[in-house]
Formats: structure tokens, sequence, C-alpha cells
């Protein structure tokens, strides 16, 4: 696990790195910082997994540390340090995202208690991402299946409406690449003396999911639709195939 410390004591920043160093060789100390300024420019920079900071700090203290992390949308845990007299900014910073907080002067088995139930969330975060990671690839490939299987359905049987729009519904995704070649595909079916009617509807259908895809993106459909029409065979643009 890396750690980073932002505390304005340098005597307290010592005994920090030489606790931490006793409690575990795999614990690595990868940045320090006088105060929360200075520790934010780094901490963007860094792969630092647990951030362990003083609340009252010069420059920027603790709390608007923070509250800095959380609008950058780093992926900190965070162990406040705090005096007995200070159980207020506590509570903010717990509010704020904080983890955990610590007492001054730290004890060693209350900050190794700490750590530990720290690297254990940390574990298991990066276990479901890994999991949600593969579980996305897997669903990739399956999609990639379907979107071939289409394609074949097309070249193979020709267009009908009724067999290829439930394969459509199926799809979680639809890719730029195969929605360009299930368009394609369509337009030489439309050639060959499909059923117009038939290969619209198709295409509006297709069109529809792909636009679903990529809402979060405005310039794409519009980006692939010249796509699209750049690769429409002359006599199919010229006939002014669909979209």
């Amino acid at each position: 696990m890396k750690i980073y410390i932002a505390e304005d004591d340098k005597i307290v920043r010592r005994g920090l790195k030489l606790l931490i160093g006793k409690i575990s060789a795999d614990y690595e100390i990868v940045g320090e910082a006088s105060n929360g300024r200075v520790a934010m420019e780094q901490l963007r920079d860094l792969e630092a997994d647990l951030l362990i900071t003083d609340i009252k700090m010069p420059a920027v203290d603790g709390i608007e540390l923070i509250r800095k992390i959380k609008e950058a949308n780093l992926n900190l845990k965070i162990i406040v340090l705090s005096g007995y007299n200070e159980f207020d900014y506590v509570r903010e910073s717990l509010l704020g995202g904080a983890n955990d907080y610590l007492l001054k002067p730290v004890e060693k088995d209350a900050l190794s208690r700490i750590l530990a139930v720290l690297e254990k969330e940390i574990a298991k975060e990066r276990e479901d991402a890994r999991f949600l990671e593969s579980q996305k690839n897997v669903l990739q490939h399956l999609n990639l299946i379907k979107e071939n299987y289409i394609l074949q359905l097309i070249a193979n049987h020709g267009v009908s409406f009724d067999r290829i729009s439930p394969l459509l519904d199926d799809l979680r995704t639809l890719n730029v690449k195969h929605y360009l070649m299930i368009m394609g595909a369509l337009d030489n079916a439309g050639q060959k003396g499909e059923s117009r009617e038939e290969t619209l509807r198709v295409k509006e259908r297709v069109e529809a999911l792909f636009r679903e895809e990529e809402k979060p993106s405005s310039a794409m459909p519009l980006a692939t639709a010249n796509l699209h029409a750049s690769f429409c065979r002359p006599a199919c643009r010229a006939r002014r195939c669909s979209k």
C-alpha cells in the first residue's frame, strides 16, 4: 500500500514514517508535504493509495485538502490526524470524505488497526474492479459474436426485419466498426433487390441502437453518419440510401 503524509510538524512526519515502517515492510511512503497545497500538487501525479493528513496546516488545511481531492476524483483513502480539542474538525473531515481519524500522539496499535482495515478495503475494491473489467471484456466478446452473426445472416439469408430485430434487441452495445459493416451489408442487400421497406426498417433499428449507445457524445452520430456515407457504394448514394 502506497502512503502519502501531509503534516506540518516535521517531527510528527518522521514519527509516522518510523511507525509505518515497523508495522509492515509492504507499506511504502511515496511522498510527504508540510501543507495541503504542496500535497495536492504532488498527489495529482503520484500513485498513492492512502493519505494521512493533519487537520490544521498552513496554506491549505486538511479539510480543504480533502475537499480538493474529492473534487479532483482522486481515488484515495484518507486518515486525518487531530488533537483532543479538535473533534468538530474531525467530524467535518469525516463528512467531507475521510475514512477514519487518529488522535495525536499517534499510537502504533491504533495506526496498525486502521491501516489493516483500509488495506483490505483497497484490495477488495481492486478485486471488484478487475472482475467488472473481465465481465466487460466477456460482454464485448459476446457482442462481437452476435454482430458477426447478424452480418452473416444478412449476407446469406437477406434482410428480414422480424428475424434481425430480436438479434439487435439482444445487443448491449454497437461499436463504430460493426455499425458501418452492418449498414454497408444492408446497402449491398438493397442493391441486390431485397425489400426496400424491410431494409429501411432494419436500418432505422440499427441507427436507433447506435445513437442510444453514443448519447454521451453528441458529435459521434454525425461523424459516424459521414463515415457511413463515405463507405456507401456510388450506386447506393445515388439512390439516396438511408443514413
